[in-house]
């Protein structure tokens, strides 16, 4: 075989999840659980297979099937931490169910996080780290700090031991 080729490993590698700055801007979503969060953040990627399996309403809207097992062993947390996540993502209007019938799974429909604009530029200033004029800056290399091509710092000493 051609050793370019991508294996399963490297796609796997290669998928990030989103999780949206929202979540971290808007103080609404800021005491949410970081289970809450990431389970969104789960969702928001189960929305793509959703839409390739066709798996939309009559409203075009996109829905999907994740349960709170799955959360669960995914995430390596407890059935009752992914209960209350899911409870999170309900009570701050992230997320919304459809129930089925007795035995179905619930439908879900992810929605979108809300942010305002004020909130929006303080985020963005905090979150870029601009310095205010009272704020002391770090050296741009502190003493005994080495610099290495990888662009790691590390102390004289720590360099001279590997």
């Amino acid at each position: 075989m051609i050793d370019r080729t991508y294996r399963i490993n490297d796609v796997v590698k290669s998928e990030f999840l989103r999780l949206p700055l929202t979540l971290l801007a808007n103080p609404k979503y800021k005491q949410m659980s970081l289970e809450a969060k990431f389970i969104y953040s789960l969702l928001l990627n189960r929305m793509t297979l959703s839409q390739r399996n066709d798996w939309i309403n009559e409203d075009n809207e996109v829905y999907l099937i994740y349960t709170r097992e799955e959360a669960a062993n995914t995430l390596n947390i407890s059935y009752k931490k992914s209960i209350a996540a899911f409870r999170e993502l309900i009570t701050n209007g992230l997320l919304y169910e459809e129930r089925q019938g007795l035995g179905e799974p619930n439908l879900l429909y992810v929605l979108k996080a809300e942010l305002e604009d004020e909130d929006a530029a303080e985020f963005s200033e905090n979150f870029e780290g601009k310095d205010t004029e009272d704020d002391e800056k770090e050296p741009a290399n502190p003493v005994n700090m080495q610099t290495c091509q990888n662009g790691i710092s590390r102390t004289a000493k720590m360099a001279h031991q590997d």
